[in-house]
């Protein structure tokens, strides 16, 4: 079973700053290398009647890139957040409710879809929502002599044959996963194991980015790095 494999994982440098954003209810920055992503959650809060849920909470997810205007990309990359809120966020404990989140890529140099789900989790954490789990990301692509590079750059991710995100549960389960271009079961299985070997470490670094922020009473940003 490819799943229980110890999969050698080569991330860059991760760093997060918690509630950098005043007036929303919850807002991190996580950045992995040079990649970077701020996030920032409101709600829950009053919603229009013609988007109310009985059932829940609506969920309004936007992505804002560097520069310009969004476009199909931004578009995409909503749904994929979205995804994420749907099976972290619990979302029925708030019904008749709206809870928006924005996230707004600062810079891209590769491995930007990893980034932004784990900004998001760390700014659901910031605003105290109710969770069904945490989640962790990662991305990975295949070279053409099936050699498999974690966390690319934006310079490894021109040189692909398939590209592929996993967004992992705290319990290294698979919640939603992105891919791009051709690749065989094998490989997605190798991808897979690589990101749920990754969950403890995650994990681990959002329990020290929080319990810092908590034992902090001057109200500052609190980075945590590693």
């Amino acid at each position: 079973n490819k799943m229980d494999e110890e999969v050698p994982v080569h991330v860059r440098n991760i760093k997060c700053e918690l509630g950098i954003i005043n007036r929303a209810d919850g807002s991190a920055m996580f950045q992995q290398g040079e990649t970077s992503v701020i996030c920032g959650i409101y709600g829950p809060a009053e919603v229009r009647i013609a988007r109310e849920q009985c059932e829940g909470a609506t969920l309004e997810v936007i992505v804002r890139k560097e520069v310009g205007i969004p476009g199909p990309p931004e578009h995409q990359l909503e749904a994929i957040m979205t995804a994420c809120c749907e099976n972290v966020i619990l979302t029925h404990l708030h019904p008749h409710t709206a809870i928006s989140v924005t996230l707004q890529i600062q810079n891209d140099n590769g491995s930007v879809v990893s980034c932004m789900a784990q900004a998001l989790c760390l700014a659901l954490m910031d605003a105290a929502l109710p969770l069904r789990t945490t989640l962790s990301a990662l991305s990975c692509v295949f070279k053409e002599d099936g050699d498999m590079i974690t966390d690319p750059t934006s310079e490894e991710e021109e040189e692909f044959v398939s590209k592929l995100t996993y967004v992992i549960d705290r319990q290294g389960d698979l919640l939603c996963s992105h891919t791009y271009g051709l690749f065989t079961t094998e490989q997605y299985l190798q991808g897979l194991g690589a990101a749920s070997s990754m969950t403890n470490h995650t994990t681990d670094f959002y329990r020290r980015a929080v319990a810092r922020k908590m034992s902090r009473v001057s109200g500052a940003p609190v980075v945590t790095e590693q």
